[in-house]
């Protein structure tokens, strides 16, 4: 699994402040490999998620079908 630290979002610039001279901003094939570098990571961190989901869902599933036989086993007499 893809580590969450691989991805360091605090080494970006503030888009809202103007690049200084020099910038990877002012590079305009630079830039494009960032976002094209943000957007794989985005999708493999999307992929992630929806593995999990998947799982969260397979539990939850689990947990209702051993709350109908604990509920089962406990009304029954016996």
């Amino acid at each position: 699994m893809m580590r969450f630290s691989s991805f360091d979002f605090g080494s970006r610039e503030d888009p809202t402040v103007p690049p200084s001279e020099g910038s990877s901003l002012t590079d305009p094939s630079q830039t494009l490999d960032e976002i094209e570098q943000s957007i794989r990571h985005l999708e493999n961190m999307w992929k992630i998620v929806m593995e999990m989901r998947s799982k969260i869902r397979a539990i939850g599933m689990e947990v209702a079908d051993l709350r109908e036989e604990i509920s089962r086993l406990t009304s029954s007499p016996e």
